[in-house]
C-alpha cells in the first residue's frame, strides 16, 4: 500500500532523505519548536533535483545547467558533481578550468561552485574538472576526500559555510579549514 506518491518530469537516478539547514530562514523549518532543519525527500535526475518537505509536502525544484553524476550529503546541504565534458567534442586550453563540485545549501538556493583553499594560503580555487573521484567521508565531520589518479594523491577537505559577512563557520567538532594532501604510493603488481 502506497502512503504517498510523487511525480517527476525525469527518470529518478537517486532518492534519499536529507535535512537542510534553515538557521536564519524564518518559517522554513519543519515547524517544531527550536527546529532549524528542513527535512526533504530528494529525487535526483540527470539535470534536476525535486525535493518534497516531509511535514507539509511543499515542493521544491532545482534545475542545473549540467549533468549530475554524483550527489553527496553534508550538514551544510548537498554537494553536486558535474559530469565531465567529452574531450572529443571540447578540448579546453591548459589553463581553462571549469567547476566540478557545486553546493546546494537549501532548496530555495541555487547551486553554486564549491571553492577550495589550502591551509595557510588565501587563494581560493574551484574544485575543478579532472579525473578526480570525490567522496564525502562522513556527515558528522563534514569531510570530503578527493582522489586524483593522475597525480596519485588524496586531498582531504573540511566543509565550511560562509555567512553574509564572509566569516566562515567551522564544521562539526571545530575541524578548522585545513586541507591535507597525501601521496598515494604506486604498487607494482609484479613485486607483490
Amino acid at each position: 500500500m502506497a502512503i504517498k506518491s510523487y511525480r517527476t518530469e525525469f527518470d529518478i537516478r537517486k532518492a534519499f532523505w536529507h535535512r537542510f539547514p534553515c538557521a536564519g530562514t524564518a518559517g522554513l523549518g519543519n515547524g517544531e519548536a527550536g527546529d532549524d532543519r528542513l527535512e526533504c525527500l530528494c529525487l535526483v535526475g540527470d539535470e534536476a533535483i525535486d525535493m518534497y518537505a516531509t511535514l507539509d509536502d511543499h515542493y521544491y525544484s532545482c534545475n542545473v545547467p549540467f549533468k549530475i553524476t554524483g550527489v553527496h550529503q553534508s550538514s551544510h546541504g548537498l554537494l553536486l558533481e558535474r559530469a565531465q565534458r567529452d574531450k572529443k567534442l571540447f578540448t579546453p586550453p591548459p589553463d581553462f578550468f571549469m567547476p566540478r563540485l557545486f553546493s546546494l545549501s537549501h532548496p530555495y538556493d541555487e547551486a553554486l561552485p564549491v571553492l577550495c583553499s589550502q591551509k595557510g594560503l588565501w587563494r581560493l580555487v574551484y574544485c575543478w574538472e579532472g579525473d578526480c573521484e570525490v567522496e564525502v567521508v562522513g556527515t558528522s565531520a563534514d569531510l570530503v576526500l578527493v582522489f586524483d589518479p593522475v597525480a596519485s594523491t588524496h586531498r582531504l577537505y573540511a566543509i565550511r559555510a560562509n555567512d553574509e559577512t564572509g566569516e566562515s563557520t567551522k564544521p562539526g567538532g571545530g575541524a578548522g579549514t585545513t586541507m591535507q594532501q597525501l601521496a598515494t604510493p604506486r604498487i607494482n603488481p609484479e613485486h607483490g
